[in-house]
């Protein structure tokens, strides 16, 4: 008995709404098909800053165009490590293109701009803070530890704004009209720290496992973070059976990403311009926290474990006045 013709047409439809209902994406397919997208048109482009690169130059500040785009911020349901409280995954749009620190400030940096160190003596530097006995590890690199030009500091988020605002008012004539250095909103920080990858690091990996009985933190190493970043696994000093602390590196010593960009995913942790808390559902383009809680702080850690090395991942600093992390800069439209 062969079926009617209405019998074989309402066959088809439910089959029809059934296949399309099945093609709903996760956010794992949301990562993948719609994740990073530089296509969008900004109405505004970069100004010319030769004259401006040429004097950061002097004080070995380079700065990496970031091109206007939309992407997705936070992480997929599915990545390792993740921080389901909070890491909601959200489409974002950056309007604006902008430039941003191809590595993280400096030591000698911020005391030739601010005119005050960071460091009162030798051995007491917020810097070093987490390093213990550092001195009885007779370690080789000692020289370089206490090299200020290539050693990031660790500040105070109110002593990262006012090197911003000193930037500012040193460099008035070199930037160009209606542009202003600043720290980087989170958006800007994540958008940047990708450079177009949608994976838990910007290398294109994700964390394969994590060890569930990991005991302390530099215990666990991650074999597809250790190109890119220094965390608590291979900045820890060990010798002769001793540990002897953490040591933070010198910037840019470890593989950039594929904007040119180093050290997003490890060595100190970075400050944002944002003030911690949760996503907003609605603010998606050029989203932007400025009340509430404590200074955001993103990227990895000499100190930290892999997970909180990702991309994606939050932090906040305690005040705004306890050295908790290091900075880059971003140079913005006031717009």
């Amino acid at each position: 008995m062969k079926p009617s013709k209405n019998l074989v047409y309402l066959l088809f439809i439910l089959l029809f709404l059934y296949s399309g209902c099945c093609k709903k994406s996760t956010s794992t397919d949301l990562n993948k098909d719609k994740a990073f997208n530089i296509s969008y048109e900004s109405k505004s482009k970069l100004p010319d800053c030769y004259e401006l690169d040429s004097i950061l130059r002097d004080f070995d500040i380079e700065l990496v165009d970031c091109p206007a785009g939309t992407f997705m911020m936070g992480s997929p349901a599915d990545e390792v490590g993740r921080d389901k409280k909070d890491e909601f995954q959200h489409q974002v749009t950056i309007t604006k293109p902008y430039r941003i620190g191809k590595y993280e400030i400096t030591l000698d940096q911020f005391e030739k701009i601010t005119g005050r160190s960071l460091i009162k003596k030798e051995g007491d530097n917020e810097a070093f803070k987490f390093i213990d006995n550092r001195k009885k590890s007779n370690d080789e690199d000692l020289n370089i530890i206490f090299n200020k030009k290539v050693i990031p500091c660790i500040c105070t988020c109110n002593e990262a704004n006012e090197f911003c605002q000193k930037l500012n008012i040193r460099f008035s004539e070199y930037i160009p009209k209606n542009y202003h250095f600043d720290l980087p909103t989170e958006a800007q920080w994540e958008y940047a720290c990708r450079a177009g990858t949608t994976t838990a690091f910007n290398n294109g990996k994700n964390i394969s496992s994590i060890d569930p009985n990991e005991r302390k933190w530099f215990d666990s190493e991650c074999v597809e973070l250790n190109d890119i970043a220094w965390y608590g696994f291979n900045s820890r000093v060990k010798k002769n059976g001793k540990d002897f602390g953490y040591k933070i590196k010198p910037i840019g010593t470890k593989k950039n990403n594929d904007w040119g960009i180093y050290d997003m995913h490890g060595n100190v942790p970075e400050y944002c311009k944002d003030r911690y808390g949760p996503y907003s559902s609605k603010n998606n383009v050029d989203p932007y926290i400025d009340r509430g809680g404590p200074p955001v702080i993103r990227g990895g850690g000499f100190n930290l474990t892999s997970k909180n090395c990702r991309s994606a991942s939050r932090k906040s600093a305690p005040s705004f006045d306890f050295p908790a992390a290091g900075f880059r800069i971003v140079l913005v439209s006031n717009d």
